[in-house]
């Protein structure tokens, strides 16, 4: 099995700068959202979980609730051109909803989910974005991110802190760039 020091090019961000760079987010959330009485927000399972994990310790729980969206597209590190997604019934009918992911790349899995949601007999009253990590010269679908935390315009492979490498790494507190080999 292959061990981080390994694999690892080059740290990205360290465990300080995440959770600087969630302060951030948190404190545009709340001011954005001060006049609505409840946000659901949806994280995308299972490359959000580390970022709503922290992100919830900023937030008001009584205003904001989480709820898990179990959705992935990738196989071996690839794009597979499909969505496995949770069959679990959450309402948003008429509700402020936050898509919470960890990197806006190719922008499929957030336009996938976004017109999912618009599309649906029921759907919520409005639908806003939030990330990590946006890579800028990825994108193949334009998508509003509405709180972020950095852009980057690196080609690199990203792990650490929700970004998998073959499904291991997920748990690191800290995202790298991975060595080319």
């Amino acid at each position: 099995m292959e061990e981080v020091k390994d694999i690892l090019d080059q740290i990205f961000l360290n465990k300080e700068d995440i959770l600087l760079h969630i302060s951030k987010i948190s404190n545009d959330i709340i001011h954005k959202y001060q006049d609505d009485e409840e946000v659901i927000i949806l994280v995308l399972m299972d490359g959000a979980l580390n970022f709503s994990n922290d992100l919830k310790k900023y937030l008001p729980s009584e205003k904001f609730k989480f709820e898990y969206f179990k959705i992935s597209s990738y196989k071996n590190c690839e794009f597979s051109g499909n969505f496995d997604v949770d069959k679990r019934e959450i309402n948003l009918y008429n509700k402020e909803v936050l898509i919470l992911d960890d990197i806006y790349d190719t922008g499929n899995t957030l336009y996938f989910i976004i017109n999912k949601l618009k599309n649906d007999n029921f759907p919520p009253k409005n639908i806003k974005t939030c990330v990590l990590i946006e890579r800028e010269n990825n994108h193949q679908k334009s998508i509003n991110i509405d709180f972020l935390g950095k852009k980057i315009n690196d080609d690199r492979f990203l792990i650490g802190y929700g970004l998998d490498f073959n499904d291991k790494y997920r748990d690191l507190d800290f995202i790298f760039f991975k060595k080319n080999n």
